[in-house]
């Protein structure tokens, strides 16, 4: 299948960076990760232009490790990495395969995804945030 990120607004205005993965062939959506990849946290990312919003710019495949760019509250550029396997391993493994009009069901722990994964969240001077 294809990895696709994109970025939602949720119902609370804040924009969040999220995850599906598409069948190959035919462009439909097998899995939908349920929460958010990636929500704006740093305060670089939650305050800014425009607050609360992480949005995915640009991906870039190397080897086994996928690196992202994305944009935060704006006005700054992050950055992102994770291995292809644990992306799948967590999309596939929190949702079941998708049906053109389902609605979202079981949510999972954000932070889970985000901590299990190898990220490297980097802020605007370059330097990754405390």
């Amino acid at each position: 299948g294809l990895l696709l990120f994109f970025h939602e607004r949720r119902g609370d205005g804040r924009y969040t960076m999220n995850l599906a993965v598409l069948d190959a062939h035919t462009g439909r959506v097998r899995h939908l990760l349920e929460q958010a990849l990636l929500e704006p946290e740093a305060h670089w990312e939650r305050h800014g232009d425009v607050e609360n919003v992480v949005f995915v710019q640009g991906a870039h495949l190397e080897g086994e490790t996928i690196y992202l760019a994305y944009g935060a509250a704006d006005r700054c550029v992050g950055a992102a990495r994770a291995t292809v396997r644990d992306l799948l391993d967590h999309v596939t493994a929190t949702t079941s395969a998708a049906e053109p009009d389902s609605a979202r069901s079981a949510m999972v722990d954000t932070n889970a995804i985000v901590d299990s994964a190898p990220w490297l969240r980097l802020g605007p001077d370059g330097v990754r945030p405390s």
